[in-house]
């Protein structure tokens, strides 16, 4: 059952990209993960995501913290026993946090072992490669909280006044 999930999961992935990214930002593609992850699993997943803070990556930054979350959200799934899962998306001067929390088991994060798998690994590379940060902190018993903080994109310039001499 677990396995048929997993596929299930990466057949949405799939038809999320890259088309929802372009088409409408990263809000809109983490909106449609929590929609079919609650459609196909028994996870709870709610969301908390400004309008104000679309589209303030370009593509390849929001590509990335959407396959941050995919993968987080496959995580919880496959080990956290959670009931309950947020993604939240916070914008502050010059960088996007987005953190995805659940109600799950739970591990030590002090953990090496545990910490490390290859999922948190992948994360963290991909956070690294959008030129931000991943963290994790989780207690057994107290479920776990991922923080990933990335730049935003520089906003194109207005339009200048001057005239073009040729």
């Amino acid at each position: 059952e677990l396995a048929d999930l997993g596929v299930m999961l990466r057949r949405v992935a799939h038809r999320l990209h890259p088309a929802i990214i372009d088409q409408g930002g990263l809000l809109p593609a983490l909106q449609q993960l929590a929609d079919d992850t609650n459609r196909i699993t028994s996870l709870d997943v709610t969301t908390r995501l400004p309008q104000a803070a679309d589209k303030v990556l370009d593509r390849e930054r929001s590509l990335i913290v959407f396959r941050i979350a995919q993968e987080a959200i496959r995580n919880v799934i496959k080990h956290a026993r959670a009931t309950k899962a947020e993604i939240a998306v916070e914008l502050s001067p010059g960088t996007l946090v987005m953190t995805l929390a659940d109600n799950g088991a739970g591990f030590d994060s002090g953990d090496a072992s545990k910490a490390a798998g290859l999922g948190m690994i992948s994360m963290s590379e991909r956070a690294r490669l959008a030129e931000g940060t991943f963290a994790v902190w989780s207690k057994p018993g107290e479920g776990t909280t991922i923080r990933v903080t990335v730049p935003v994109s520089p906003q194109p310039d207005a339009p200048s006044d001057r005239t073009d001499l040729r």
